[in-house]
């Protein structure tokens, strides 16, 4: 990872195959436009030949606006499904992303369940 930017979580199936990672950016200044950065990153990424951009959306993610990014990577005759939401909360850029084979879209939607505040916890 790069300055600033760091692995918080990883979780995997290794029977299945599917993977979450939780990535925080520590943000130097905080604005407005801190979540329209964090996706041009993100966009940035899309120039690689590997990877497909299949769409980007508005949405929200525990209360806070965000982005979701859906895209493939084909490497190696491969092709991983990744679905990356993306926001900002107490200074810091936040990514979850989610990833697996392109039939485990339905799979890959669940593991954000994980993710969201639960009733009663505060």
């Amino acid at each position: 990872m790069g300055k600033d930017v760091f692995l918080v979580a990883t979780l995997s199936n290794t029977n299945t195959m599917l993977k979450s990672v939780v990535i925080k950016t520590v943000l130097k200044k905080v604005s407005a436009s801190s979540l329209e950065e964090l996706c041009a990153g993100i966009r940035d990424s899309f120039s690689n030949p590997a990877v497909k951009n299949i769409s980007e959306a508005d949405t929200t993610f525990l209360d806070r606006k965000a982005k979701t990014f859906i895209f493939e990577i084909n490497q190696g005759g491969q092709t991983t499904y990744s679905e990356a939401t993306v926001f900002v909360a107490d200074g810091k850029g936040w990514t979850i992303d989610c990833v697996g084979r392109p039939n485990q879209k339905d799979e890959i939607k669940k593991i954000f369940g994980f993710y969201q505040k639960k009733a009663g916890i505060k």
